[in-house]
């Protein structure tokens, strides 16, 4: 048995942890309630934007645009 390759993998999820950790933190930083929501399924749910139009009661339009909205408030979070 490899144990450097095991110890690898282990450190590899270990940085997987701590970086969606990071992501999430940054997420909860969203004020708005339809964001925090719509960035939540897309990005750490891996929800389809169907669903989540049908969820939120959007479009797929006004997703994108929520969507889109919320990222840059957290591109000035950074």
């Amino acid at each position: 048995m490899n144990f450097n390759y095991i110890d690898d993998v282990i450190d590899r999820i270990i940085a997987l942890i701590e970086e969606r950790i990071a992501v999430l933190d940054l997420i909860n930083n969203l004020s708005d309630d339809e964001e925090w929501l719509a960035i939540t399924k897309i990005y750490v749910l891996s929800e389809d934007a169907a669903n989540i139009c049908k969820d939120l009661r959007l479009s797929k339009s006004q997703l994108y645009r929520v969507r889109k909205k919320a990222i840059e408030r957290l591109k000035t979070e950074k």
